[in-house]
């Protein structure tokens, strides 16, 4: 409620996200060009885009994040275009250019992706229940988050308040994950679930598959591609998790007005686990129903165990996610 008053108060984030967009529907003329300019332009854009949310007051940590949501999803539209114009031979409108830089639906920015619609007759009832029932567990996953913070042995035992805050955040960005995938769909956006069942996955790569599909496909056409992962597994791999750290990093550190590294530690210490997946996968299916529990119980304790280094992000902007002290400095 505080948040909505801030933002109603004030046109500080508005400013931001104008001046952004601007930028990016500026550079168009430039980055429809097939030459050097084009990627001075695109590296000049969205360092000015990034610099944008420093005219948000420090203090509003919630709405640097928020805005920094916003932003991130602008720089992967823009660089997007750009790498399919660089390669193709497509000649794109400044109308069209200017739909696609539209932030919805979020993340999807790969250039093209939002041609994909449903037909009138698609967009059913169980879309709707979609829509409902993601309000519904991101409701209740906000009642579980501030009941659970008045419970003493949270407050004492950071290892307990974790493992119940990982189960809380599960539940609650599947929920919302869920939520807006049956709003867009109602829309006619032939869209599938940011995260995609994450909680059942068997293998820290089968994780990172469903985890963020849409952030995933971007990285996988951007960066695991042109590094050469195809043809290099683990540099790919490398790659991919090295774009997705530093962007994390950027953006946390901007919204929390300081550089902790934790998130750059996170997601390069998934970049091992993820190479490593095929054995485990290997060893699932070798050893039948009980091979499959353990490789899934393995995974359940990889991501939960390192995520302690994200979630500091997370307590970092909203303080009140952890009952009790973190354990990082």
């Amino acid at each position: 409620m505080r948040l909505i008053v801030h933002i109603c108060r004030s046109a500080s984030p508005l400013p931001c996200l104008v001046a952004a967009y601007l930028m990016a529907v500026a550079a168009y003329p430039i980055i429809r060009r097939r030459n050097a300019a084009c990627i001075v332009t695109v590296a000049m854009a969205c360092v000015a885009i990034v610099a944008c949310l420093f005219t948000i007051p420090r203090e509003w940590v919630v709405v640097r994040a928020l805005a920094a949501l916003l932003i991130i999803d602008l720089i992967f539209r823009l660089i997007d275009f750009a790498r399919q114009r660089w390669r193709g031979d497509f000649d794109v409108s400044w109308k069209n250019y200017c739909q696609f830089l539209i932030t919805f639906p979020w993340l999807v920015a790969v250039f093209g992706q939002k041609k994909r619609r449903l037909r009138t007759d698609q967009r059913i009832l169980a879309d709707f229940l979609r829509l409902v029932l993601g309000f519904a567990g991101t409701a209740l996953g906000v009642a579980l988050l501030l009941a659970a913070n008045k419970i003493a042995a949270l407050q004492s035992s950071f290892v307990l308040d974790h493992i119940t805050k990982l189960f809380i955040f599960a539940l609650t960005v599947e929920s919302i994950s869920q939520a807006l995938c049956g709003a867009e769909r109602l829309m006619g956006f032939d869209t599938r679930p940011i995260y995609d069942s994450a909680v059942v996955s068997r293998t820290p790569a089968d994780f990172w598959h469903r985890a963020n599909t849409r952030s995933q496909a971007w990285l996988y056409l951007n960066v695991f591609v042109p590094s050469g992962g195809r043809h290099a597994l683990a540099r790919g791999v490398w790659a991919t998790f090295l774009a997705s750290a530093v962007l994390h990093e950027i953006a946390f550190s901007i919204a929390i007005s300081r550089i902790t590294g934790y998130q750059l530690m996170f997601f390069l210490m998934q970049a091992p686990a993820v190479l490593s997946s095929p054995r485990l996968d290997r060893l699932a299916r070798s050893w039948g129903i009980w091979g499959a529990a353990l490789a899934h119980a393995v995974t359940v304790v990889w991501i939960g165990a390192t995520s302690v280094f994200f979630f500091d992000g997370i307590d970092r902007i909203f303080p009140f996610f952890y009952a009790s002290h973190r354990w990082q400095p």
